[in-house]
């Protein structure tokens, strides 16, 4: 219901612990096949579908789990599919920590899944935390959230899983299908605005290499949802989230060469609609003391800035508090009309849209 709602279609992945195995351990398709034939009787909207999640580090399947039993159970899995929903898209692996082990060691590693199964997969998928939170020991103090070396660790594994692709799967979209500012829930800090830098600068990142689709991790759940869970009340990174559906298209285009001393992460994107063609940039300003200034191409801008306290749970649009209607109805969000170079704030966004002559935006 939630997603017919929303107009939306739904993504899964099925169980694979002992209770979806045969007693010598193989996968079946029951449940599986119970939960795509509802979606077809009952016009549920079930568009793709990882097989398991996270199968590379074997947790929620059987222990001795290895890439010869996973591509066993896949094929499975894969029949199943053709016989019930051929037109479901197979996303995966969805592996993580492949690159930068974070609570454990991968005791299978994506390469070995892609070997034994490819071609396979209609969307290559993978998971990307760039650190575990506090609750599973790690020591990073908020600070960490500014830096460029956070900032850039989603690069890393980027690189690494779309080279997989192109080895394994050419020309496959490529989905993010978890991500959050860390693993294990997320810090304290992922629920207030000190995230939103990250949340916005990653988005940039993804979409300048091959990241077709990114999923949250979650909508409202623990200190990472968008929603706070008491009360569905939007956090920071849910406004960063609006604004970026509403400004950022998804055609990418090379922003202008930027100053590396300039400080900021700018990324580029055309504009959705149908009005007359423009580029969205995305300005991030990751220092958390130094106003910096970036100058427009057309001398004239609309902006929206997006500021807070770092370590509060409300943010600012253009000096304005954002918060939704009672039923969840966000405000109109308006930019602001500017001529000249234009003042980014210490840790804060700045989402520009300017005219555009650029054919990729016609």
């Amino acid at each position: 219901e939630f997603a017919r709602f929303l107009d939306s279609e739904v993504v899964t992945s099925f169980a694979g612990n002992t209770g979806s195995r045969d007693g010598a351990g193989v996968w079946t398709d029951t449940q599986a096949r119970l939960l795509l034939e509802f979606s077809q009787d009952n016009d549920v909207p079930v568009a793709a579908a990882e097989f398991f999640n996270e199968p590379n580090l074997n947790i929620g399947v059987p222990r001795d789990q290895t890439a010869d039993t996973f591509a066993r159970d896949f094929e499975v899995f894969r029949a199943m599919v053709e016989e019930v929903q051929p037109d479901l898209l197979i996303v995966g692996p969805g592996g993580s920590e492949d690159v930068t082990p974070m609570i454990i060691d991968a005791p299978i590693k994506s390469r070995e899944i892609f070997e034994r199964v490819s071609p396979a997969f209609d969307v290559v998928s993978y998971h990307f935390y760039p650190k575990v939170s506090e609750r599973c020991g790690n020591k990073e103090q908020p600070d960490v959230a500014l830096t460029e070396e956070f900032l850039s660790r989603v690069d890393v594994d980027r690189d690494f899983y779309e080279a997989l692709r192109d080895e394994f799967e050419p020309d496959a979209p490529m989905w993010i299908t978890e991500t959050a500012e860390a693993a294990c829930g997320g810090d304290r800090w992922a629920a207030t605005f000190r995230d939103v830098i990250r949340y916005v600068d990653n988005n940039g990142r993804l979409a300048r290499g091959d990241g077709d689709a990114v999923f949250h991790n979650t909508l409202a759940a623990s200190d990472y949802g968008l929603l706070d869970e008491d009360g569905f009340v939007p956090r920071p990174n849910y406004w960063a989230a609006v604004l970026w559906h509403q400004l950022m298209g998804p055609t990418v285009v090379a922003p202008p060469a930027a100053d590396p001393k300039a400080g900021l992460n700018v990324y580029a994107q055309c504009t959705p609609g149908d009005g007359d063609p423009s580029v969205t940039y995305a300005v991030v300003n990751p220092s958390p003391t130094e106003t910096r200034t970036v100058a427009t191409g057309s001398g004239a801008a609309t902006v929206y800035r997006l500021t807070g306290d770092l370590d509060g749970t409300e943010a600012n649009l253009n000096g304005k508090a954002l918060t939704a209607a009672e039923n969840g109805t966000v405000p109109e969000m308006s930019g602001e009309k500017v001529t000249g170079s234009i003042e980014i704030a210490p840790a804060s966004v700045a989402f520009v849209v300017e005219p555009t002559t650029s054919k990729a935006c016609a």
